[in-house]
Protein backbone atom coordinates (compact mmCIF):
# COMPACT_ATOMS: atom_id res chain seq x y z
CA UNK A 1 0.00 0.00 0.00
CA UNK A 2 2.83 2.39 0.79
CA UNK A 3 4.45 1.32 -2.41
CA UNK A 4 1.53 2.47 -4.54
CA UNK A 5 1.32 5.52 -2.34
CA UNK A 6 4.98 6.33 -2.86
CA UNK A 7 4.71 5.64 -6.98
CA UNK A 8 1.71 7.62 -6.79
CA UNK A 9 3.32 10.65 -5.72
CA UNK A 10 6.01 10.41 -8.15
CA UNK A 11 4.16 10.00 -10.88
CA UNK A 12 2.41 13.24 -10.23
CA UNK A 13 5.15 14.98 -9.43
CA UNK A 14 6.60 14.10 -12.60
CA UNK A 15 3.53 15.50 -14.22
CA UNK A 16 3.29 18.51 -12.06
CA UNK A 17 6.80 19.32 -12.81
CA UNK A 18 6.54 18.58 -16.32
CA UNK A 19 3.64 20.86 -16.67
CA UNK A 20 4.85 23.84 -14.42
CA UNK A 21 1.95 24.96 -13.99
CA UNK A 22 0.17 26.52 -10.88
CA UNK A 23 -2.50 24.27 -9.21
CA UNK A 24 -6.11 25.90 -9.29
CA UNK A 25 -7.47 25.86 -5.87
CA UNK A 26 -11.09 25.63 -6.43
CA UNK A 27 -12.81 24.77 -3.15
CA UNK A 28 -12.22 26.60 0.13
CA UNK A 29 -13.53 23.51 2.20
CA UNK A 30 -9.75 21.48 0.83
CA UNK A 31 -6.39 20.75 2.09
CA UNK A 32 -3.99 21.76 -0.63
CA UNK A 33 -0.57 20.02 -0.89
CA UNK A 34 2.08 22.35 -2.67
CA UNK A 35 5.39 20.69 -1.91
CA UNK A 36 5.28 18.76 -5.04
CA UNK A 37 4.25 21.56 -7.25
CA UNK A 38 6.87 23.80 -6.16
CA UNK A 39 10.21 25.11 -7.33
CA UNK A 40 13.42 25.28 -5.09
CA UNK A 41 16.99 26.47 -5.00
CA UNK A 42 20.22 25.88 -3.20
CA UNK A 43 21.75 29.09 -1.28
CA UNK A 44 25.03 27.63 -0.11
CA UNK A 45 26.34 30.87 1.12
CA UNK A 46 23.44 31.04 3.12
CA UNK A 47 23.49 35.05 2.51
CA UNK A 48 21.90 36.15 -0.55
CA UNK A 49 19.47 38.79 -0.91
CA UNK A 50 16.06 38.07 -1.62
CA UNK A 51 16.33 40.16 -4.94
CA UNK A 52 19.14 38.33 -5.98
CA UNK A 53 17.19 34.71 -4.99
CA UNK A 54 14.16 35.90 -7.72
CA UNK A 55 16.82 35.67 -10.56
CA UNK A 56 18.40 32.57 -9.36
CA UNK A 57 17.28 29.27 -11.18
CA UNK A 58 14.97 27.09 -9.40
CA UNK A 59 14.11 23.87 -10.10
CA UNK A 60 11.25 21.17 -10.01
CA UNK A 61 10.96 19.90 -6.49
CA UNK A 62 13.30 16.87 -6.31
CA UNK A 63 13.44 15.21 -2.68
CA UNK A 64 16.86 13.41 -3.24
CA UNK A 65 18.96 16.49 -4.11
CA UNK A 66 17.14 18.49 -1.41
CA UNK A 67 18.09 15.99 0.80
CA UNK A 68 21.68 15.97 -0.14
CA UNK A 69 22.19 19.98 0.69
CA UNK A 70 24.56 20.40 3.48
CA UNK A 71 22.54 21.37 6.83
CA UNK A 72 24.07 24.44 6.92
CA UNK A 73 22.70 25.26 3.34
CA UNK A 74 20.02 28.13 2.96
CA UNK A 75 17.09 26.19 0.55
CA UNK A 76 14.49 28.14 -1.26
CA UNK A 77 10.88 27.49 -2.34
CA UNK A 78 9.01 29.16 -4.76
CA UNK A 79 5.14 28.42 -4.63
CA UNK A 80 2.67 29.61 -6.87
CA UNK A 81 -0.85 29.05 -6.58
CA UNK A 82 -3.86 29.70 -8.81
CA UNK A 83 -7.53 31.42 -7.55
CA UNK A 84 -10.34 31.14 -10.55
CA UNK A 85 -12.93 32.72 -8.30
CA UNK A 86 -12.89 36.63 -8.35
CA UNK A 87 -13.02 37.20 -4.71
CA UNK A 88 -9.93 36.88 -2.37
CA UNK A 89 -9.90 34.14 0.78
CA UNK A 90 -8.15 33.73 3.73
CA UNK A 91 -5.74 30.53 4.29
CA UNK A 92 -3.06 29.51 6.20
CA UNK A 93 0.18 28.29 4.43
CA UNK A 94 2.14 25.73 6.75
CA UNK A 95 5.46 25.39 5.66
CA UNK A 96 7.31 22.75 7.52
CA UNK A 97 10.04 22.40 9.78
CA UNK A 98 13.09 24.69 10.26
CA UNK A 99 14.66 26.63 12.61
CA UNK A 100 13.59 29.83 10.55
CA UNK A 101 11.39 30.47 8.20
CA UNK A 102 10.55 33.32 6.07
CA UNK A 103 7.62 33.66 3.76
CA UNK A 104 7.74 36.84 1.02
CA UNK A 105 4.08 37.18 -0.59
CA UNK A 106 3.78 38.74 -3.05
CA UNK A 107 0.99 41.81 -3.35
CA UNK A 108 -1.41 43.07 -6.01
CA UNK A 109 0.88 45.85 -6.81
CA UNK A 110 4.21 43.98 -7.17
CA UNK A 111 5.72 44.39 -4.17
CA UNK A 112 6.78 41.47 -1.32
CA UNK A 113 5.43 41.25 2.05
CA UNK A 114 7.36 39.31 4.37
CA UNK A 115 6.53 37.03 7.32
CA UNK A 116 8.18 35.02 9.87
CA UNK A 117 7.75 31.37 11.70
CA UNK A 118 10.45 28.60 12.31
CA UNK A 119 11.16 26.83 15.60
CA UNK A 120 13.57 29.78 16.64
CA UNK A 121 11.45 32.27 16.54
CA UNK A 122 9.83 34.14 19.32
CA UNK A 123 5.94 34.58 19.93
CA UNK A 124 6.49 38.41 18.90
CA UNK A 125 7.96 37.48 15.51
CA UNK A 126 5.75 34.53 14.76
CA UNK A 127 3.19 35.31 12.41
CA UNK A 128 0.59 32.02 13.48
CA UNK A 129 1.69 31.25 17.23
CA UNK A 130 -0.51 27.83 17.36
CA UNK A 131 -0.06 24.42 17.29
CA UNK A 132 3.52 22.59 16.76
CA UNK A 133 4.06 23.12 12.62
CA UNK A 134 4.97 26.49 11.66
CA UNK A 135 2.60 28.39 9.45
CA UNK A 136 1.35 31.90 8.08
CA UNK A 137 -1.45 33.41 6.95
CA UNK A 138 -1.99 34.19 3.36
CA UNK A 139 -4.28 35.74 1.86
CA UNK A 140 -5.62 33.91 -1.94
CA UNK A 141 -6.27 36.58 -4.61
CA UNK A 142 -8.28 36.26 -7.49
CA UNK A 143 -5.70 34.84 -10.21
CA UNK A 144 -1.96 33.31 -9.58
CA UNK A 145 -0.47 34.10 -5.92
CA UNK A 146 3.19 33.60 -5.90
CA UNK A 147 5.07 32.96 -2.43
CA UNK A 148 8.89 32.70 -1.72
CA UNK A 149 10.01 30.34 1.25
CA UNK A 150 13.64 30.44 2.79
CA UNK A 151 14.40 27.96 5.07
CA UNK A 152 17.67 28.34 7.27
CA UNK A 153 18.61 25.24 9.76
CA UNK A 154 20.92 26.15 13.08
CA UNK A 155 20.64 22.24 13.73
CA UNK A 156 22.19 19.22 12.43
CA UNK A 157 18.87 17.73 10.95
CA UNK A 158 17.52 18.20 7.16
CA UNK A 159 15.19 20.74 6.58
CA UNK A 160 11.75 18.93 6.46
CA UNK A 161 9.65 21.60 3.88
CA UNK A 162 6.21 20.30 3.43
CA UNK A 163 3.76 22.51 1.98
CA UNK A 164 0.17 22.43 2.79
CA UNK A 165 -2.44 25.27 1.86
CA UNK A 166 -5.53 24.87 4.84
CA UNK A 167 -8.47 26.96 4.68
CA UNK A 168 -8.25 29.73 7.79
CA UNK A 169 -11.92 28.43 9.06
CA UNK A 170 -11.25 24.89 8.93
CA UNK A 171 -8.08 25.78 10.74
CA UNK A 172 -9.66 27.41 13.42
CA UNK A 173 -12.01 24.61 13.67
CA UNK A 174 -8.89 22.87 14.72
CA UNK A 175 -7.60 24.40 16.95
CA UNK A 176 -10.78 24.98 19.02
CA UNK A 177 -11.14 21.02 18.79
CA UNK A 178 -7.38 21.27 19.96
CA UNK A 179 -7.82 23.33 22.51
CA UNK A 180 -11.11 21.18 24.15
CA UNK A 181 -9.07 18.12 23.97
CA UNK A 182 -5.94 19.11 25.80
CA UNK A 183 -7.81 21.34 28.40
CA UNK A 184 -9.62 18.25 29.51
CA UNK A 185 -6.74 16.47 29.37
CA UNK A 186 -4.94 19.18 31.36
CA UNK A 187 -7.23 19.53 33.51
CA UNK A 188 -7.47 15.53 34.93
CA UNK A 189 -4.15 15.91 35.22
CA UNK A 190 -4.15 19.06 37.44
CA UNK A 191 -6.91 17.55 39.30
CA UNK A 192 -4.49 14.40 39.95
CA UNK A 193 -1.31 16.37 40.85
CA UNK A 194 -3.50 18.67 43.20
CA UNK A 195 -5.50 15.70 45.21
CA UNK A 196 -1.96 13.55 45.49
CA UNK A 197 0.36 16.49 46.64
CA UNK A 198 -2.10 17.78 48.65
CA UNK A 199 -2.29 13.32 50.32
CA UNK A 200 1.88 13.83 50.56
CA UNK A 201 1.77 16.99 52.14
CA UNK A 202 -0.99 15.39 54.81
CA UNK A 203 0.26 11.99 55.20
CA UNK A 204 4.12 12.70 54.71
CA UNK A 205 4.58 9.53 52.28
CA UNK A 206 7.37 9.52 49.45
CA UNK A 207 4.91 7.00 47.54
CA UNK A 208 2.43 10.49 46.86
CA UNK A 209 5.65 12.75 46.32
CA UNK A 210 6.56 10.68 42.99
CA UNK A 211 3.57 10.03 42.10
CA UNK A 212 2.61 13.74 41.68
CA UNK A 213 5.96 14.36 39.81
CA UNK A 214 4.89 11.77 37.42
CA UNK A 215 1.80 13.35 36.76
CA UNK A 216 3.30 17.08 36.72
CA UNK A 217 5.95 15.26 34.13
CA UNK A 218 3.28 13.81 32.26
CA UNK A 219 1.64 17.09 31.98
CA UNK A 220 4.80 19.01 31.04
CA UNK A 221 5.53 16.38 28.22
CA UNK A 222 1.77 16.27 27.08
CA UNK A 223 2.11 20.52 26.69
CA UNK A 224 4.04 20.20 23.90
CA UNK A 225 2.59 17.51 21.82
CA UNK A 226 0.30 20.21 20.52
CA UNK A 227 2.68 23.19 21.22
CA UNK A 228 1.08 24.47 24.15
CA UNK A 229 3.90 24.96 26.10
CA UNK A 230 5.55 27.03 23.66
CA UNK A 231 2.19 29.02 23.60
CA UNK A 232 1.14 29.57 26.46
CA UNK A 233 4.61 29.76 29.16
CA UNK A 234 7.77 29.86 27.26
CA UNK A 235 8.02 31.14 23.64
CA UNK A 236 10.08 33.86 24.52
CA UNK A 237 12.66 31.22 24.35
CA UNK A 238 12.54 28.93 21.82
CA UNK A 239 15.83 27.46 21.72
CA UNK A 240 14.26 25.36 25.18
CA UNK A 241 12.32 23.37 23.11
CA UNK A 242 15.22 21.64 21.55
CA UNK A 243 15.39 19.53 24.46
CA UNK A 244 11.79 18.69 25.06
CA UNK A 245 12.94 15.23 24.45
CA UNK A 246 14.13 15.30 27.92
CA UNK A 247 10.78 15.19 29.61
CA UNK A 248 9.84 11.63 28.42
CA UNK A 249 13.31 10.67 30.52
CA UNK A 250 11.58 12.63 33.23
CA UNK A 251 8.52 10.59 33.20
CA UNK A 252 10.26 7.07 33.00
CA UNK A 253 12.16 8.11 35.94
CA UNK A 254 9.72 9.27 38.34
CA UNK A 255 7.45 6.31 37.06
CA UNK A 256 10.61 4.21 38.22
CA UNK A 257 10.53 6.15 40.98
CA UNK A 258 6.61 5.66 41.40
CA UNK A 259 6.66 2.06 41.02
CA UNK A 260 9.81 1.42 43.47
CA UNK A 261 8.45 3.05 46.41
CA UNK A 262 4.96 1.59 45.53
CA UNK A 263 5.44 -2.09 45.52
CA UNK A 264 8.39 -1.49 48.07
CA UNK A 265 10.56 -3.17 45.95
CA UNK A 266 13.90 -2.94 48.37
CA UNK A 267 12.10 -5.44 50.22
CA UNK A 268 10.01 -7.41 47.78
CA UNK A 269 11.69 -7.76 44.74
CA UNK A 270 15.76 -6.92 45.49
CA UNK A 271 16.71 -8.21 42.18
CA UNK A 272 13.99 -5.74 40.66
CA UNK A 273 14.87 -2.58 42.61
CA UNK A 274 18.58 -2.59 41.32
CA UNK A 275 16.93 -2.58 37.67
CA UNK A 276 14.96 0.08 38.56
CA UNK A 277 17.76 1.77 40.21
CA UNK A 278 19.98 1.12 36.75
CA UNK A 279 16.99 2.13 34.77
CA UNK A 280 16.42 5.63 36.73
CA UNK A 281 20.24 6.52 36.99
CA UNK A 282 20.48 5.65 33.01
CA UNK A 283 17.68 8.15 32.21
CA UNK A 284 19.60 10.52 34.32
CA UNK A 285 22.46 10.14 32.28
CA UNK A 286 21.20 10.28 29.39
CA UNK A 287 19.15 13.33 29.74
CA UNK A 288 22.40 15.54 31.12
CA UNK A 289 24.73 13.86 28.97
CA UNK A 290 22.37 14.16 25.71
CA UNK A 291 21.81 17.84 26.89
CA UNK A 292 25.26 19.10 27.51
CA UNK A 293 26.18 17.09 23.79
CA UNK A 294 23.31 19.03 22.07
CA UNK A 295 23.96 22.34 23.43
CA UNK A 296 27.42 22.12 22.32
CA UNK A 297 27.13 20.29 18.70
CA UNK A 298 23.40 21.32 17.57
CA UNK A 299 23.74 17.85 16.51
CA UNK A 300 19.64 17.01 17.00
CA UNK A 301 19.41 13.90 14.35
CA UNK A 302 22.18 11.83 16.35
CA UNK A 303 20.05 12.83 19.47
CA UNK A 304 16.99 11.28 18.11
CA UNK A 305 18.54 8.67 16.66
CA UNK A 306 20.27 7.87 20.36
CA UNK A 307 16.99 8.54 22.40
CA UNK A 308 14.84 6.15 19.87
CA UNK A 309 16.96 3.22 20.25
CA UNK A 310 17.38 4.23 23.99
CA UNK A 311 14.13 4.13 24.96
CA UNK A 312 12.72 1.19 22.62
CA UNK A 313 15.37 -0.75 24.85
CA UNK A 314 14.13 0.75 27.89
CA UNK A 315 10.47 -0.13 26.61
CA UNK A 316 11.71 -3.63 26.58
CA UNK A 317 13.25 -3.89 29.84
CA UNK A 318 10.27 -2.39 31.37
CA UNK A 319 8.39 -5.15 30.13
CA UNK A 320 10.04 -7.86 31.49
CA UNK A 321 9.73 -5.64 34.86
CA UNK A 322 5.84 -5.98 34.29
CA UNK A 323 6.04 -9.50 33.72
CA UNK A 324 8.07 -9.90 36.61
CA UNK A 325 5.64 -8.44 38.89
CA UNK A 326 2.73 -10.31 37.67
CA UNK A 327 5.02 -13.44 37.86
CA UNK A 328 5.42 -13.06 41.51
CA UNK A 329 1.37 -13.42 42.02
CA UNK A 330 1.37 -10.57 44.69
CA UNK A 331 -2.29 -9.17 43.94
CA UNK A 332 -1.23 -5.54 44.56
CA UNK A 333 2.25 -6.10 41.40
CA UNK A 334 -0.52 -7.53 40.12
CA UNK A 335 -3.00 -4.46 40.20
CA UNK A 336 0.64 -1.88 39.02
CA UNK A 337 0.78 -4.29 36.46
CA UNK A 338 -2.68 -3.73 34.19
CA UNK A 339 -2.83 0.24 35.57
CA UNK A 340 0.08 0.36 33.10
CA UNK A 341 -1.76 -1.79 30.41
CA UNK A 342 -3.24 1.16 28.72
CA UNK A 343 -0.53 3.75 28.68
CA UNK A 344 1.70 0.48 26.36
CA UNK A 345 -1.15 -0.10 24.11
CA UNK A 346 -1.92 3.95 23.69
CA UNK A 347 1.45 4.31 22.88
CA UNK A 348 1.74 1.15 20.65
CA UNK A 349 -1.59 2.72 18.79
CA UNK A 350 -0.14 5.56 18.34
CA UNK A 351 3.25 4.36 16.90
CA UNK A 352 1.53 1.90 14.52
CA UNK A 353 -1.26 3.86 13.08
CA UNK A 354 -1.57 7.58 13.67
CA UNK A 355 -0.09 9.65 11.08
CA UNK A 356 2.03 12.22 12.70
CA UNK A 357 2.93 14.06 10.31
CA UNK A 358 -0.95 15.42 9.72
CA UNK A 359 -0.70 18.37 11.38
CA UNK A 360 -3.98 20.38 9.69
CA UNK A 361 -6.68 17.82 12.26
CA UNK A 362 -6.58 16.97 15.78
CA UNK A 363 -6.05 12.74 16.23
CA UNK A 364 -7.03 11.05 18.96
CA UNK A 365 -3.71 10.93 20.85
CA UNK A 366 -4.04 7.43 22.61
CA UNK A 367 -0.95 7.53 24.37
CA UNK A 368 -2.66 10.31 26.28
CA UNK A 369 -5.24 8.87 26.89
CA UNK A 370 -3.44 5.88 28.33
CA UNK A 371 -1.82 8.07 30.65
CA UNK A 372 -4.74 9.40 32.30
CA UNK A 373 -6.55 5.85 32.35
CA UNK A 374 -3.23 4.34 33.81
CA UNK A 375 -3.26 7.52 36.50
CA UNK A 376 -7.09 6.75 37.37
CA UNK A 377 -6.29 3.33 37.59
CA UNK A 378 -3.12 4.46 39.62
CA UNK A 379 -4.86 6.09 41.92
CA UNK A 380 -7.54 2.93 42.77
CA UNK A 381 -4.77 1.15 43.45
CA UNK A 382 -3.25 3.62 45.85
CA UNK A 383 -6.59 3.56 47.16
CA UNK A 384 -6.59 -0.13 47.78
CA UNK A 385 -3.42 -0.10 49.17
CA UNK A 386 -4.15 2.17 51.65
CA UNK A 387 -7.19 0.19 52.65
CA UNK A 388 -5.10 -2.88 52.69
CA UNK A 389 -2.94 -0.90 55.20
CA UNK A 390 -5.81 -0.01 57.33
CA UNK A 391 -7.16 -3.56 57.46
CA UNK A 392 -3.15 -4.62 58.67
CA UNK A 393 -3.23 -1.98 61.41
CA UNK A 394 -7.02 -2.51 62.33
CA UNK A 395 -5.48 -6.79 62.65
CA UNK A 396 -2.15 -5.68 64.48
CA UNK A 397 -4.03 -3.10 67.05
CA UNK A 398 -6.90 -6.45 68.18
CA UNK A 399 -3.71 -8.64 68.01
CA UNK A 400 -1.76 -6.15 70.29
CA UNK A 401 -5.11 -5.42 72.11
CA UNK A 402 -5.32 -9.48 73.06
CA UNK A 403 -1.75 -9.61 73.86
CA UNK A 404 -2.50 -7.13 76.46
CA UNK A 405 -5.42 -8.97 77.73
CA UNK A 406 -3.12 -11.94 78.11
CA UNK A 407 -0.26 -10.22 79.67
CA UNK A 408 -2.74 -8.78 82.31
CA UNK A 409 -3.84 -12.10 83.33
CA UNK A 410 -0.32 -13.14 83.40
CA UNK A 411 0.57 -9.96 85.55
CA UNK A 412 -2.35 -11.35 88.20
CA UNK A 413 -1.12 -14.52 87.87
CA UNK A 414 2.55 -13.39 88.98
CA UNK A 415 1.01 -11.31 91.61
CA UNK A 416 -0.74 -14.36 93.15
CA UNK A 417 2.35 -16.41 92.91
CA UNK A 418 4.46 -13.56 94.19
CA UNK A 419 1.80 -13.46 97.19
CA UNK A 420 2.78 -17.12 98.02
CA UNK A 421 6.69 -16.75 97.45
CA UNK A 422 6.32 -13.98 100.14
CA UNK A 423 4.34 -16.16 102.73
CA UNK A 424 6.75 -18.68 101.89
CA UNK A 425 9.88 -16.68 102.18
CA UNK A 426 8.51 -14.96 105.84
CA UNK A 427 7.85 -18.65 107.31
CA UNK A 428 11.51 -18.64 106.53
CA UNK A 429 12.33 -15.47 107.73
CA UNK A 430 10.54 -16.48 111.04
CA UNK A 431 12.12 -19.81 111.55
CA UNK A 432 15.25 -18.04 110.44
CA UNK A 433 15.39 -15.80 113.26
CA UNK A 434 14.63 -18.61 116.01
CA UNK A 435 17.68 -19.90 114.62
CA UNK A 436 19.34 -16.62 115.18
CA UNK A 437 18.31 -16.16 118.63
CA UNK A 438 19.51 -19.87 119.45
CA UNK A 439 23.23 -18.76 118.06
CA UNK A 440 23.16 -15.35 119.71
CA UNK A 441 22.50 -17.19 122.59
CA UNK A 442 25.19 -19.50 122.07
CA UNK A 443 27.59 -16.52 120.80
CA UNK A 444 27.09 -15.19 124.25
CA UNK A 445 28.40 -18.16 125.95
CA UNK A 446 31.21 -18.79 124.04
CA UNK A 447 32.09 -15.06 124.63
CA UNK A 448 31.93 -15.22 128.43
CA UNK A 449 34.00 -18.42 127.89
CA UNK A 450 36.39 -16.16 126.32
CA UNK A 451 36.56 -13.62 127.90
CA UNK A 452 37.47 -15.90 131.03
CA UNK A 453 40.29 -17.09 129.32
CA UNK A 454 41.60 -13.66 128.04
CA UNK A 455 41.25 -11.78 131.35
CA UNK A 456 43.42 -13.86 133.22
CA UNK A 457 46.90 -14.53 131.63
CA UNK A 458 46.04 -10.21 130.53
CA UNK A 459 45.59 -9.04 134.12
CA UNK A 460 48.78 -11.11 135.53
CA UNK A 461 50.57 -9.80 132.89
CA UNK A 462 48.86 -6.23 134.15
CA UNK A 463 49.97 -6.76 137.76
CA UNK A 464 53.86 -7.75 136.72
CA UNK A 465 54.22 -4.83 134.68
CA UNK A 466 52.40 -2.08 137.35
CA UNK A 467 54.88 -3.85 139.68
CA UNK A 468 57.87 -3.64 137.27
CA UNK A 469 56.83 -0.01 136.51
CA UNK A 470 56.75 0.69 140.51
CA UNK A 471 61.04 -0.61 140.47
CA UNK A 472 59.18 -3.41 143.22
CA UNK A 473 60.58 -6.35 141.44
CA UNK A 474 64.67 -6.80 141.03
CA UNK A 475 66.13 -8.14 137.87
CA UNK A 476 66.36 -11.62 138.76
CA UNK A 477 62.68 -11.95 139.69
CA UNK A 478 61.45 -10.18 136.95
CA UNK A 479 63.67 -12.83 134.40
CA UNK A 480 61.83 -15.73 136.10
CA UNK A 481 58.51 -14.31 135.53
CA UNK A 482 59.18 -13.45 131.41
CA UNK A 483 59.26 -16.97 130.73
CA UNK A 484 55.64 -17.19 132.66
CA UNK A 485 54.55 -14.28 130.64
CA UNK A 486 55.40 -15.21 127.73
CA UNK A 487 53.73 -18.52 127.95
CA UNK A 488 51.06 -16.94 128.91
CA UNK A 489 50.95 -14.19 126.02
CA UNK A 490 51.57 -17.10 123.69
CA UNK A 491 48.27 -18.51 125.04
CA UNK A 492 46.50 -15.70 124.38
CA UNK A 493 47.66 -15.32 120.62
CA UNK A 494 46.79 -18.57 120.08
CA UNK A 495 43.44 -18.34 121.87
CA UNK A 496 42.79 -15.45 119.54
CA UNK A 497 43.73 -16.40 115.85
CA UNK A 498 41.85 -20.07 116.99
CA UNK A 499 38.78 -17.01 117.50
CA UNK A 500 39.56 -15.59 113.87
CA UNK A 501 39.37 -18.67 112.05
CA UNK A 502 36.19 -19.55 113.94
CA UNK A 503 34.58 -16.10 113.51
CA UNK A 504 35.54 -16.12 109.73
CA UNK A 505 34.19 -19.72 109.35
CA UNK A 506 30.83 -18.38 111.00
CA UNK A 507 30.28 -15.34 109.36
CA UNK A 508 27.32 -15.45 106.90
CA UNK A 509 28.14 -14.12 103.05
CA UNK A 510 32.47 -14.80 104.30
CA UNK A 511 33.21 -16.45 101.12
CA UNK A 512 37.50 -17.33 100.55
CA UNK A 513 38.84 -14.84 97.64
CA UNK A 514 41.64 -16.33 95.98
CA UNK A 515 44.39 -14.73 94.62
CA UNK A 516 47.96 -15.68 92.66
CA UNK A 517 49.97 -14.95 96.24
CA UNK A 518 53.77 -14.67 96.34
CA UNK A 519 54.71 -16.95 99.21
CA UNK A 520 58.43 -15.56 100.17
CA UNK A 521 57.02 -12.17 100.87
CA UNK A 522 54.23 -13.31 103.35
CA UNK A 523 56.41 -15.61 105.09
CA UNK A 524 58.90 -12.35 105.72
CA UNK A 525 55.78 -10.50 106.71
CA UNK A 526 55.01 -13.26 109.37
CA UNK A 527 58.41 -13.79 110.48
CA UNK A 528 59.08 -9.91 110.86
CA UNK A 529 55.70 -10.54 113.07
CA UNK A 530 56.72 -13.29 115.40
CA UNK A 531 60.64 -12.21 115.50
CA UNK A 532 60.29 -10.51 119.14
CA UNK A 533 58.95 -13.92 120.53
CA UNK A 534 61.84 -15.65 118.82
CA UNK A 535 64.56 -13.47 119.76
CA UNK A 536 63.21 -14.55 123.77
CA UNK A 537 64.12 -17.99 123.46
CA UNK A 538 67.06 -16.86 121.55
CA UNK A 539 65.45 -18.46 118.21
CA UNK A 540 66.71 -17.88 114.63
CA UNK A 541 64.43 -17.47 111.64
CA UNK A 542 65.25 -18.53 108.59
CA UNK A 543 62.87 -18.21 104.86
CA UNK A 544 64.07 -20.44 102.58
CA UNK A 545 60.92 -20.45 100.30
CA UNK A 546 62.11 -19.50 96.85
CA UNK A 547 61.60 -15.44 95.49
CA UNK A 548 59.54 -16.98 92.81
CA UNK A 549 57.29 -19.69 94.40
CA UNK A 550 53.49 -19.01 94.17
CA UNK A 551 50.40 -20.16 95.26
CA UNK A 552 47.12 -19.81 94.23
CA UNK A 553 44.87 -19.25 97.44
CA UNK A 554 42.98 -16.83 99.85
CA UNK A 555 45.19 -14.46 101.33
CA UNK A 556 44.22 -13.74 104.90
CA UNK A 557 43.80 -17.93 104.92
CA UNK A 558 47.59 -18.40 103.91
CA UNK A 559 48.32 -15.45 106.95
CA UNK A 560 47.06 -17.66 109.15
CA UNK A 561 48.43 -20.65 108.74
CA UNK A 562 51.84 -19.49 108.19
CA UNK A 563 51.70 -17.88 111.87
CA UNK A 564 50.82 -20.56 113.42
CA UNK A 565 52.66 -22.58 111.57
CA UNK A 566 55.54 -20.40 112.69
CA UNK A 567 54.08 -19.71 116.08
CA UNK A 568 54.35 -23.48 117.04
CA UNK A 569 57.76 -23.61 115.92
CA UNK A 570 58.96 -20.94 118.28
CA UNK A 571 56.95 -22.50 120.97
CA UNK A 572 58.25 -26.10 120.59
CA UNK A 573 61.69 -25.59 119.60
CA UNK A 574 64.54 -25.43 122.41
CA UNK A 575 66.39 -22.30 123.66
CA UNK A 576 69.18 -21.17 120.84
CA UNK A 577 67.49 -23.22 118.40
CA UNK A 578 66.46 -22.75 114.88
CA UNK A 579 63.23 -21.74 112.69
CA UNK A 580 63.16 -22.70 108.86
CA UNK A 581 60.19 -21.96 106.25
CA UNK A 582 60.34 -24.10 103.48
CA UNK A 583 57.76 -24.57 100.40
CA UNK A 584 57.58 -27.22 97.48
CA UNK A 585 54.99 -27.97 95.12
CA UNK A 586 53.26 -31.28 95.58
Amino acid sequence: MKFAIVLLSCLHLAVVSFSQSAPAITRTDSLYNLTSQSRFFVDSTAALPFAQVQAAAFRPYDTKTLQSADWRDVVWFKVTAHNPTALPSAWLLHTGKASFVDVFIRQPDGRFVQKKSGYYRTNAERDELRAKENSVHVTLLPGTNEWYVRYENQLRIPIGPRLLLQPTDSWNEFIIERNLYEGIAQGVLLVLFLYNILLFFILKRSTYLFYSLYIFALAVFYLNVYNLGRELLLGDFPRIFDYNWVALQVVVAFLLLFISHFLNTRERFPHAHRNIRWLIAANVAWGVGGSLYLSVTKDLASIFFVHRYFNMLQFVNVLLLLGFFWASRIRLARYLVLSTLPLILGGLWDVVFRNAADVTRVHINYFQVGAIVQLVLFSLCIGYKLRDEERKRRRAKEKLIRQLRENEQLKDKLARSLERKVQERTAELRTANETLAELNSEKARILSIVAHDLNAPLNALKGMLQIFENDLLTEKELREMVPVANRDVHHVAGLLNNLLVWARSQMSGAALQPSILDLHSLTDETLELLHTAAETKGIRLYNHIARSEVAHADEETIKLVLRNLVSNAIKFTTTGGAVTVNAAAK
